[in-house]
């Protein structure tokens, strides 16, 4: 089993880019700490987003999402918390949160799924700013870096 895959989920359009773009920031700024990483750029994958999980123990999502809050709004979801808001997070008639949502009844997700995001508001057409886009990279980057260290900290084998 693979260890970690981020996967950025959008299109080329408006907000939509957000994953895109993160994943290719992530690459850039973080590739040499993130060597055990698969990175995958995925347009609009519906269902088949449960196939695209298989075989990882870990996977980050990040998406652009409509979630009622204001434009910017940095957000971390667990694969329950996805699962719970299956319609209200994506623009999309089969997004996201529903393929969580199936792959959760197929038991078909791996060991930890999490989902980080920035709102897009009233404004799904218009592409994030870069800064909004950068302080998401931080906070992945923070929490891969954090989890990193914990895991290495809590391991039986050290």
């Amino acid at each position: 089993m693979k260890a970690l895959l981020i996967a950025g989920i959008g299109s080329p359009f408006g907000a939509d880019q957000l994953g895109w773009q993160v994943v290719d920031d992530l690459q850039k700024s973080a590739a040499a700490t993130l060597q055990h990483c698969t990175f995958l750029k995925l347009d609009r994958p519906g269902a088949g987003l449960i196939e695209r999980l298989q075989g990882y123990a870990r996977v980050i999502l990040i998406d652009a999402l409509q979630a009622g809050r204001p434009r910017g709004t940095l957000v971390r979801l667990d694969a329950e918390q996805i699962s719970e808001q299956a319609a209200g997070l994506s623009s999309h008639n089969f997004g996201v949160a529903e393929a969580v949502a199936l792959g959760r009844v197929m038991g078909q997700l791996p060991q930890e799924l999490v989902l980080y995001g920035l709102d897009a508001g009233e404004k799904p057409d218009m592409a994030f700013e870069t800064g909004e886009t950068e302080q998401l990279v931080a906070r992945v980057v923070h929490e891969l870096s954090e989890r990193e260290r914990d895991q290495i900290i809590s391991s039986p084998e050290r």
